[in-house]
């Protein structure tokens, strides 16, 4: 979070939605002209996420806010996967893990609600090719799929 006059860093809270039963995690796909999460270039990916409000308790209030905002999903946030500073932009980014509530139909293309206008759409994507798709992904959160893969 930022306030106005300080030289306080913005911090970011990204939902990292895991689906256990189908061993998927959710990934947003960046709209043309858009920056994902403020960092992340057009055609790319991103995970649901942004800004931590001056309203938000903390960032696992604010990944729970974002990824209701931007998928329309009901999530609880379990734990934190981590926290690293990015110089490139000069933000504070926590990597929340969530976990949906109620029943989700992974084969369903979740479409970003009217008024969005970073992300386009979001599918569930499985953790064995994640990391393919993602170069280089956040340790906390490959750390993650492996303890998932060995479990």
């Amino acid at each position: 979070m930022t306030y106005e006059g300080t030289s306080q860093v913005q911090e970011i809270a990204l939902g990292i939605v895991y689906h256990e039963a189908s061993r998927s995690i959710l990934l947003g796909y960046v709209n043309e002209g858009a920056l994902a999460n403020g960092f992340g270039p057009v055609g790319r990916v991103s995970f649901p996420g942004g800004g931590v409000d001056i309203t938000d308790a903390s960032p696992f209030a604010a990944a729970i806010r974002e990824v209701w905002e931007e998928t329309g999903l009901r999530v609880t946030a379990e734990r934190s996967l981590g926290s690293r500073f990015r110089d490139d932009v000069q933000r504070l980014i926590h990597y929340i893990l969530c976990k949906p509530i109620g029943v989700i139909d992974i084969a369903q293309t979740i479409y970003a609600p009217p008024g969005e206008t970073d992300l386009k759409w979001f599918v569930w994507i499985d953790i064995g090719v994640l990391e393919q798709i993602v170069p280089n992904l956040f340790e906390g959160i490959s750390d993650f799929i492996r303890r998932q893969e060995n479990a």
